[in-house]
C-alpha cells in the first residue's frame, strides 16, 4: 500500500509542510554537529582542531579523500577512525542533497557549482553508456573513482539524472564512499607501517595532480562554453 493511500495528504496544513521542509534542512546539520561533538569528546584540543580542520578542508576543491585521509593518518589518527569520519561526512552531504536539492540550486554560487556537477555527470554518462543500463552499479563506480565532481554530492546529482529513487541513491553512495574510504585508509596505513614512507610526500603529490586535473577540467569547460 502506498503512503498516499493510508495518509490523507490533503489534510496536512501549510504550517506542517513548512515544519517538514525545515526538518529536512536542519537534520543534516544536527547530524554534523553530533559528529563534531563526538570528536570533541574523543580528542584533546590540538587533535580536535586538526581533525575538524581536515573536515572543513574536505569541502574545498581539489581536496578529496585521496589527499585528506593520508593527511589525517600522517597526523597520527587511526585509519579506522578517519575512514569512518569521512564516510559519515559523505552520507550527511548525500542526505542534504537528496532533501534540499531544489533549494541548493537556487543559491547563486552553489547553484552554478551544482550546474557544473550536472554537466560533469552528463558528460560521464555520454562516455560510459553502460552506467544507464546498470545504473546502481554504475553510480557506485562513479562515486568510488577519484574523478573531479564525483563523490557523495556528485553521486547524488548523477542518481537524480538517472531517475533513481532516493533510497537507491543513498545506498549506492554509502557503498561507493565506504569502499573508497576504507581502501584508501588501509592502503595508506600499510604504506606508512610496512614501507616506512612519509605520507606527506603522497599528500603533496596527490594535491598537485588534483590541482592540475581541476585546472584542465575548468579550462576545457570554459572553452566549450564559448
Amino acid at each position: 500500500m502506498k503512503f498516499s493511500e493510508w495518509v490523507d495528504i490533503s489534510r496536512i496544513t501549510d504550517n506542517q509542510k513548512r515544519i517538514h521542509r525545515l526538518l529536512l534542512f536542519v537534520i543534516p546539520f544536527i547530524l554534523g554537529a553530533l559528529l563534531i561533538l563526538t570528536l570533541w569528546i574523543m580528542y584533546d584540543n590540538p587533535q580536535f582542531i586538526q581533525i575538524v580542520s581536515l573536515i572543513f578542508l574536505y569541502f574545498i576543491p581539489p581536496a578529496g579523500k585521496e589527499s585528506i585521509i593520508p593527511a589525517a593518518i600522517a597526523l597520527g589518527f587511526s585509519w579506522q577512525t578517519v575512514c569512518f569520519v569521512f564516510t559519515y561526512v559523505d552520507m550527511v552531504l548525500c542526505l542534504f542533497m537528496l532533501w534540499n536539492f531544489n533549494f541548493v540550486c537556487k543559491i547563486p554560487i552553489l547553484g552554478r557549482w551544482v550546474y557544473f556537477l550536472v554537466q560533469n555527470g552528463s558528460n560521464y554518462l555520454s562516455k560510459h553508456s553502460w552506467v544507464e543500463r546498470f545504473c546502481f552499479m554504475g553510480l557506485i563506480t562513479f562515486i568510488f573513482l577519484p574523478l573531479q565532481g564525483s563523490g557523495s554530492i556528485g553521486g547524488s546529482i548523477l542518481g537524480r539524472i538517472l531517475g533513481m529513487s532516493p533510497y537507491q541513491i543513498f545506498t549506492a553512495v554509502f557503498i561507493g564512499t565506504m569502499v573508497q574510504s576504507y581502501l584508501i585508509g588501509v592502503s595508506m596505513f600499510a604504506i606508512q607501517e610496512y614501507l616506512d614512507l612519509n605520507l606527506w610526500y603522497l599528500v603533496v603529490l596527490v594535491l598537485l595532480l588534483m590541482f592540475v586535473m581541476s585546472s584542465f577540467s575548468l579550462i576545457v569547460y570554459l572553452l566549450r562554453k564559448k
